[in-house]
């Protein structure tokens, strides 16, 4: 009996002690702790690192190459002005030599020789200067196209993939187009800063000028802040991997009888230039429907339009 209420007492004794407040404070963690859902935007998986990590290596060692030639170029440079500094003090030299022969008649003969071989060393220094300069000239060459070569193989090149999708929906105004394409890189991703400027427009309007319409695009979308906020070069933008869909965000109205021509320009950097002097890359293009917009939709209020497509040869490409 005694046994039983001694147990009783010292469980009663021992719910009656509050745990230590750290420990307390772990338990409310753990009561209302929340998970973090992951977005649903897709992260980059390892090959794609790799794939960064691998063109990062082949920039570093072709900007070292770049360098050496720079370094040689910069010698040769250094060599050609410490010449000319030679052609110029010995025709000075020269000029010391002839007054010394016209004002010491004793002496005029040393005078002399020593005037004759002042100018032969200037002559064949003379002689040498031009190849000299070709030297420089060449090694200069080379560093630039050794820099360019590296860029134009290891950069990536953004471009239409098939073509375009249109939504023709009847409106009391007209047919309201919306349009969609795809992009792709190839080369060596990414594509950095991405944007874009596209419409719908008549081909009758584009037809004769799709360089001037395109490029003034180009304008449009250099203009973003991805594009025109050099110091974040890289952080801002959309990066491109491998594909991605583009959509007119403002879609137009066009009668029916008229051929629809999607025309635009997408404006991106590479990974090789991350500074304030940094040249974009566009890629302008422009397709359009054999047929009009009556023909296609007959009588039907809405239809999604995937081809045929001809594309506007005239002024169209990638820089």
């Amino acid at each position: 009996m005694n046994d039983e209420s001694n147990s009783e007492q010292e469980k009663n004794g021992n719910n009656g002690i509050k745990p230590p407040i750290v420990v307390r404070f772990w338990h409310s963690l753990r009561r209302r702790r929340v998970w973090l859902r992951i977005g649903e935007h897709p992260k980059p998986n390892i090959a794609e690192k790799t794939t960064v990590f691998i063109t990062f290596c082949i920039l570093v060692v072709g900007g070292i190459q770049a360098y050496i030639y720079w370094r040689q170029s910069q010698t040769m440079q250094n060599s050609l002005a410490q010449n000319e500094r030679s052609i110029i003090l010995g025709q000075g030299q020269l000029a010391v030599a002839n007054r010394n022969v016209a004002s010491a008649e004793q002496g005029g003969k040393d005078t002399h020789e020593l005037a004759v071989q002042a100018k032969n060393q200037a002559d064949r220094m003379a002689d040498q200067l031009p190849e000299l300069r070709k030297s420089a000239d060449a090694a200069a060459t080379a560093a630039n196209t050794a820099t360019q070569s590296l860029v134009a193989g290891q950069r990536p090149w953004l471009g239409p993939e098939g073509n375009p999708t249109i939504i023709l929906t009847s409106t009391a105004n007209g047919v309201k187009i919306q349009t969609g394409l795809v992009m792709k890189v190839t080369g060596a991703p990414p594509a950095l800063n991405v944007d874009y400027f596209m419409m719908a427009r008549a081909y009758e309007e584009v037809s004769n000028n799709a360089k001037e319409i395109s490029d003034n695009y180009c304008g449009m979308a250099e203009l973003k802040p991805s594009l025109t906020d050099k110091t974040n070069l890289g952080s801002l933008g959309v990066p491109v991997f491998g594909t991605a869909t583009i959509v007119d965000p403002d879609p137009n109205i066009l009668p029916k009888d008229q051929h629809v021509a999607v025309i635009g320009c997408i404006a991106y950097v590479d990974q090789f230039h991350l500074s304030l002097h940094s040249p974009i890359h566009h890629t302008r293009f422009c397709f359009y429907m054999p047929t009009s917009i009556g023909e296609v939709m007959g009588q039907s209020p809405k239809i999604n339009y995937a081809g045929p497509f001809y594309e506007c040869l005239i002024g169209l490409g990638a820089d």
